[in-house]
């Protein structure tokens, strides 16, 4: 279970993220948007990175769920709904702010990303 400082300090590094950048961001600036001290940050998240992983991770989340949501639909139209929603979710995360998108392609380059392709690619293939 996620502690709700832990979700705090989530909510504003994603704040801050959106207006800033992850790259243009301290754990300094996390800690003040949460009305916390820098070393509680460190209590939840081992580093900036964890936090932009944490986010992340919802993100991706977010992208599968939305594609599971209309896998189960006619089997003809599955892969095209599968597309359509997963370029929809990519958009209404670009309209959160600026650097949104940064959260779903920092994924990338963590090594976590084989969860996300598997699950795509498990829906993709029926």
């Amino acid at each position: 279970m996620k502690s709700h400082r832990r979700e705090e300090i989530l909510r504003a590094a994603e704040r801050l993220f959106r207006e800033h950048g992850a790259g243009k961001t301290t754990v300094g600036d996390i800690a003040r948007e949460s009305g916390i001290g820098v070393g509680t940050v460190y209590l939840e998240f081992q580093s900036k990175d964890s936090i932009v992983t944490a986010l992340s991770d919802s993100r991706h989340h977010r992208v599968v769920e939305a594609m599971q949501t209309v896998a189960c639909e006619e089997p003809s139209l599955c892969l095209e709904r599968i597309l359509e929603e997963r370029v929809r979710v990519f958009f209404a995360l670009a309209a959160e702010g600026a650097h949104a998108c940064d959260f779903v392609l920092c994924r990338s380059a963590q090594s976590g990303v084989g969860h996300f392709s598997q699950a795509e690619s498990e829906l993709l293939e029926g």
